[in-house]
């Protein structure tokens, strides 16, 4: 059954190729973990966070189409010197797509959320410029992609 399964999923992905789609990225912030309020401390192994706020239908389509999203942090003078994040919003993990949409189920009323994720400074120390995107990908042939936006650091 597994690999029939594979099998439909390969022949679907081959007809119908990747359906890309994009996400806006409105602006992005970097602060100290220690400003950094959250009750669910899954930040603290990390001594930055970043924070971006993105258009909440990017959001529930990214909830609904299953796609596994990550935010790519990097020198904007180097791009191949990379630190790969693994976003929230709230408390819940960006892959925990059900709960991510009955939670933004009752979020009509904004435009823009804020998602999160934590950092090393290790990485943002050396960094003139700190640039920021967004990428991801599904198993049925979503691709996901945000603009490049430089991050503003806060101390």
């Amino acid at each position: 059954m597994q690999r029939f399964a594979f099998i439909c999923l390969v022949l679907f992905t081959a007809a119908c190729g990747v359906i890309s789609f994009d996400v806006e990225i409105k602006d992005a912030l970097i602060v100290e973990s220690t400003q950094f309020d959250s009750s669910a401390n899954l930040y603290r192994k990390y001594d930055q966070i970043i924070e971006l706020r993105i258009r909440l239908s990017d959001v529930k389509s990214i909830a609904s189409r299953e796609v596994y999203p990550y935010i790519n942090v990097f020198d904007c003078e180097n791009d191949e010197n990379t630190f790969p994040v693994f976003p929230f919003y709230e408390k819940i993990p960006m892959d925990e797509f059900r709960s991510l949409e009955r939670e933004l189920s009752s979020s009509d009323n904004t435009e823009y959320i804020k998602i999160f994720g934590g950092i090393d400074k290790s990485f943002t120390d050396g960094i003139e410029e700190i640039c920021v995107n967004a990428s991801g990908g599904s198993y049925i042939g979503y691709m996901m992609k945000s603009n490049e936006l430089k991050i503003k650091r806060e101390s």
